[in-house]
């Protein structure tokens, strides 16, 4: 649908980032399946603190290359280690 290649194998560069899996504080492991980035980014930036400047840095639909993609991919990467597994899926759910 993008024109963009699939990186099959390589979560850290996936066109989408929330459209995927990372890892927790306690070493467990979650997936956000955000299919449509300009519906499911914002919820998302909101609940990780991030919403000045994501909301828009993160939507490829709006022409954002793949690189934008991965760097944020690497920033979620940090975040989402900062906290366990259940302390996300409360935060998530709100």
């Amino acid at each position: 649908m993008s024109g963009q290649p699939i990186a099959i194998g390589q979560r850290e560069k996936m066109f989408n980032p929330c459209m995927n899996n990372y890892a927790t504080g306690d070493g467990r492991r979650f997936w956000i399946v955000g299919l449509e980035v300009d519906r499911h980014w914002p919820p998302l930036c909101r609940a990780v603190g991030k919403t000045s400047g994501w909301i828009t840095r993160g939507s490829p639909t709006r022409g954002h290359a793949p690189s934008t993609a991965v760097e944020l991919i690497g920033e979620l990467d940090q975040i989402f280690a900062t906290k366990t597994l259940d302390e996300w899926g409360r935060d998530l759910r709100r």
